[in-house]
């Protein structure tokens, strides 16, 4: 495998763990700087870690509900 072809392979798989990478921790300040401020006392633990607890269920469960949507929304077989 040249270099040319490594390159062109797995240039996108890096981009695409760049940028889930960067929404992931955009979403975690987003959320920390807007509801921070108004949970401030309200949580024994860091209001980030907090929030950080609570975007991993969701985004397993967005991704679950988006691929089943998914399946069933395309034609063919559900069952193979």
């Amino acid at each position: 495998m040249t270099l040319r072809e490594f390159k062109r392979r797995y240039l996108s798989i890096g981009a695409a763990l760049a940028f889930t990478f960067v929404v992931s921790v955009g979403s975690l300040l987003v959320l920390s700087a807007v509801f921070g401020r108004h949970f401030e006392g309200q949580v024994s633990v860091p209001y980030p870690l907090f929030v950080f607890c609570g975007l991993i269920p969701w985004a397993f469960l967005q991704s679950s509900v988006s691929q089943s949507v998914d399946c069933k929304a395309s034609p063919g077989p559900v069952l193979t």
